[in-house]
């Protein structure tokens, strides 16, 4: 089953282990995604966690997915907050769901998971299901469901739902966003993540999250993408390319900011690579995110980064 919580693993000798309890500022992150005019299908929010490469100590990266009981949320107040004020039928039944989603999963990450709570989930599985039943054209549900399979280690399931969604509605960027998700990490296929992620911002250019999602692939799947590039130089470009798009769209998103600024400063030497940044491009980008930083923990992170820099 996918891990509900993130963990930053020894990036660096001085940085702790983090678990849930130091994560709520993530949900600050997570409401930057909201769609301000509509309902929309949620992408899974992802961030990067940094490991250690022993013995040479290079930061690397590997994703993690944030708490799901986010997107959960946020998509329940979504449909509550974003739509016309009068609901009715279909988008209140889908709100209601969402909403349940959202509490039976803030229960579960407390860790006392039960009978009644493996129960709760079943039910809410099908309640998803009666939801898609009624109300067959619904795209969205499907996007939703999806996470929820995923989220429970029944990736295949997923994948169903997510693909239905996409024979229904092919121009469904989110659903091509989160199938990338199944063929990067489950089936194996990087090329077709890439090509699923990439087409997501074809169709909706101004959503940070599936730039973020495209340079991780870059990143992740760099050889992958080599003889279109011709020089992993140029892959590395790109990549960076899509992490600065990312924050322009979310200049107030932490991750996206550190992400980026870790990448810039430690990536060429993992990729074995010409640096092509400045030392003071490296600073500037670290100082970003001293300024985003949430927390003492991250403040102080950076803030030997930044002294080893200097």
């Amino acid at each position: 089953m996918p891990n509900k919580t993130l963990k930053v693993i020894n990036a660096f000798p001085f940085f702790p282990q983090l678990d849930s309890n130091n994560l709520f500022y993530l949900e600050k992150v997570a409401l930057s995604t909201l769609c301000p005019k509509k309902a929309v299908s949620f992408s899974f929010l992802r961030i990067k966690a940094l490991t250690v490469q022993p013995p040479q100590g290079y930061a690397i990266f590997e994703e993690r997915k944030v708490l799901r009981r986010l997107t959960r949320l946020i998509c329940g107040l979504a449909l509550f907050f974003c739509l016309q004020p009068a609901f009715c039928g279909e988008k209140e039944e889908l709100a209601e769901i969402l909403l349940l989603d959202s509490q039976i999963f803030q229960s579960l990450e407390k860790g006392k998971t039960d009978k009644r709570d493996r129960k709760a989930v079943e039910d809410l599985v099908e309640k998803y299901r009666t939801f898609i039943k009624k109300y067959p054209e619904n795209v969205d549900a499907r996007n939703y469901l999806g996470g929820l399979y995923y989220d429970l280690g029944m990736p295949e399931k997923a994948f169903q739902e997510w693909s239905t969604g996409l024979r229904m509605d092919p121009d469904h960027p989110y659903l091509h966003n989160n199938i990338a998700e199944y063929y990067a990490h489950t089936s194996g296929e990087p090329a077709r993540a890439i090509a699923e992620v990439r087409k997501a911002v074809g169709l909706k250019d101004d959503v940070a999250i599936f730039h973020f999602n495209l340079a991780n692939y870059y990143d992740l799947f760099r050889y992958v993408v080599l003889e279109e590039f011709k020089s992993l130089d140029a892959v590395f470009r790109e990549c960076l390319k899509e992490y600065q798009k990312a924050c322009e769209l979310e200049p107030s998103n932490f991750d996206f900011a550190f992400v980026y600024a870790a990448t810039l400063t430690y990536s060429p030497v993992v990729w074995g690579i010409e640096d092509p940044s400045s030392p003071s491009e490296k600073v500037a980008a670290w100082q970003r995110c001293l300024l985003l930083a949430p927390d003492t923990t991250r403040k102080e992170l950076i803030t030997k980064i930044l002294q080893k820099l200097r």
